[in-house]
């Protein structure tokens, strides 16, 4: 176990939130989010974990959600008439880092809806 521990310290901060995010993202699996970065399926969990606990501590620092009805209803009026979105109250935004096709067995997770290679950061 603790050959594991070291090969976590060895992943820099960076890199553990880009493949955290990378799953949350993609909704894909483990062993392949760990294949595009040639790290193990057992590391991206543990990655996975501390990046996803380490975000839960910060969350109410930093993202705000309405909490009581009328300031729900308020948003939920303002996404439906501004984009036609039924029922949605909030939302997050992100940038697309350009990058080159990976040239990895599953580069085509990093293809973007305006079909270019990038990195979706938050």
């Amino acid at each position: 176990m603790e050959e594991f521990d070291d090969l976590l310290e060895e992943i820099d901060d960076f890199n553990n939130v880009s493949a955290t995010l990378k799953f949350y993202g993609c909704n894909s699996f483990q062993v392949i989010i760990g294949d595009l970065r040639g790290i193990s399926q057992a590391t991206i969990s543990r990655i996975k974990k501390n990046v996803s606990t380490a975000i839960a501590r910060r969350c109410a620092n930093h993202v705000k959600f309405p909490v009581d009805i009328a300031d729900q209803r308020r948003n939920i009026a303002m996404f439906r008439e501004m984009a036609n979105f039924p029922t949605v109250c909030g939302c997050i935004d992100c940038t697309h880092i350009a990058v080159n096709n990976p040239g990895v067995l599953h580069a085509e997770v990093f293809r973007n809806r305006k079909e270019w290679f990038s990195l979706n950061m938050l």
